[in-house]
């Protein structure tokens, strides 16, 4: 028996073990289709790697439907383990059912902590504003210490509609971008990548290696983790070279390569560690071209 179901059945009984073990059977049945929960569990894996960006420390992992009471996205660090409970309903309550929120939350954190887990808290994520507030108000004194309501919306299914209608999310997903300033459509491609990624991880993973992943899978929308020092990667006599084309503005941000020139701005295809921006530079740098129409005659 795994660690889990050992402390369950050792704290809370068999009946408490089979229950979790049922709801986490229906969850996993449940997920397949289940749009928001996979959204939400993009969102927290964009929201973990923008804190992360660019920090030597290893980041947490991101898990969705483990075994446990409070079991639907679960956010593991050295600092603390984040548990969450998605309800895409019109209403709920903390004691109704046969099996009360109050009940999973506090049986969760019991669990949580007598695995000797880091500083466990309990969220409980709803669709809809006036349940957060209603429900934030009446957190059961059993599990307050540990739990919060969080508000995610559904969009109606729609990642265009979730984006368009949540500033947070475009806010996240823009930091995540290749881009410097995204469009909405480029950040409905953002969350589009993490959400396809994250079917390759079933069992979860560690956010950063979930985001690598990512851009390999689906090339060319998220920011680079590849480059710590992108100046690195640029060949001598590019930028002199660049500096020779009348009318364009160039930078390095991000991981790539982007310029601006009559009004049109354009990022390189692929980050500066590439090879394939390493021919585009070698381009450049042979050919000197001095317009805007030489220069983007070079690329790829």
């Amino acid at each position: 028996m795994d660690p889990v179901k050992n402390k369950i059945a050792e704290i809370l009984g068999a009946d408490a073990l089979k229950y979790a073990q049922n709801k986490k059977k229906g969850g996993d049945n449940g997920k397949k289709g289940t749009r928001y929960e996979d959204f939400y569990l993009a969102y927290r894996a964009a929201e973990v790697a923008v804190s992360y960006l660019g920090k030597p420390v290893p980041w947490p992992s991101i898990h969705g439907q483990v075994l446990g009471f409070v079991d639907d996205v679960v956010v593991r660090s050295g600092e603390k383990t984040e548990y969450s409970q998605l309800k895409n309903v019109k209403t709920i309550g903390w004691q109704t059912g046969d099996h009360p929120l109050e009940t999973d939350f506090r049986y969760q954190f019991q669990v949580a902590t007598a695995l000797g887990e880091p500083t466990p808290l309990t969220d409980l994520v709803v669709s809809r504003e006036e349940l957060k507030t209603a429900l934030g108000v009446a957190i059961p004194d059993s599990i307050i210490d540990h739990t919060a309501v969080k508000y995610f919306p559904y969009g109606d299914g729609s990642i265009n509609r979730l984006i368009l209608e949540n500033p947070e999310l475009q806010k996240v997903l823009a930091q995540l971008s290749k881009k410097l300033n995204p469009t909405l459509d480029e950040l409905e491609g953002v969350l589009g990548v993490l959400v396809l990624t994250g079917f390759h991880y079933p069992d979860g993973g560690s956010v950063d290696e979930i985001i690598r992943a990512t851009s390999k899978i689906h090339p060319n929308y998220l920011c680079s983790l590849n480059v710590a020092d992108v100046k690195q990667f640029i060949l001598p006599g590019f930028e002199n070279a660049l500096a020779g084309i009348t009318g364009l503005a160039y930078a390095f941000q991000k991981g790539f390569f982007s310029w601006t020139a009559f009004g049109m701005s354009e990022t390189f295809g692929t980050d500066c560690s590439t090879q394939q921006f390493a021919d585009f530079q070698n381009q450049v740098v042979h050919r000197q071209p001095m317009t805007i129409d030489d220069f983007e005659g070079l690329l790829p």
